[in-house]
């Protein structure tokens, strides 16, 4: 929590918020959630989560990806939860936590990094591309700020 914090104070330090940037921070039914400024074309998390519209597929998660202005970390985390389809934290049935970025290593570590995509996609994607996106999204996430790209 205290991270997420540090981290959300951070990137208001570096620029000055700009349109679909993070506004605040909430706290609803034990999720944190990162509130960002209103979007004409609706939020992502309805466009990732709301499978009555559909789903998006991979070109349009690619074109979404390309267009963030964050800091690198959330830059990470954003290119995780565009592939994957899923929240960075969610619980399973037996209210067990699982950390997005955990699942996505421990898939690489397998050799099955892809398996992490959105099965949604119904693997209409580039598996070379993916792969590539998931890698990114990690070292962006990285647990050590040094070890991370400058954006």
């Amino acid at each position: 929590m205290k991270e997420l914090i540090a981290e959300v104070a951070s990137m208001r330090q570096i620029a000055p918020p700009q349109p679909g940037a993070v506004a605040w921070l909430s706290t609803t039914k034990g999720q944190l959630l990162l509130v960002n400024d209103y979007m004409a074309n609706g939020s992502l998390d309805k466009s990732l989560y709301d499978r009555s519209k559909g789903t998006l597929d991979w070109s349009q998660r690619f074109h979404i990806i390309a267009n963030p202005s964050i800091d690198v970390f959330v830059f990470g985390a954003f290119l995780l939860e565009v592939t994957c389809g899923q929240r960075p934290i969610e619980q399973d049935e037996g209210y067990n936590r699982i950390i997005l970025v955990d699942w996505v290593v421990e898939n690489w570590g397998n050799g099955l990094i892809t398996k992490a995509a959105d099965r949604g996609m119904l693997k209409r994607f580039s598996l070379d591309e993916v792969s590539l996106e998931l890698k990114l999204g990690l070292l962006c996430s990285h647990s050590f700020p040094n070890a991370r790209p400058p954006m």
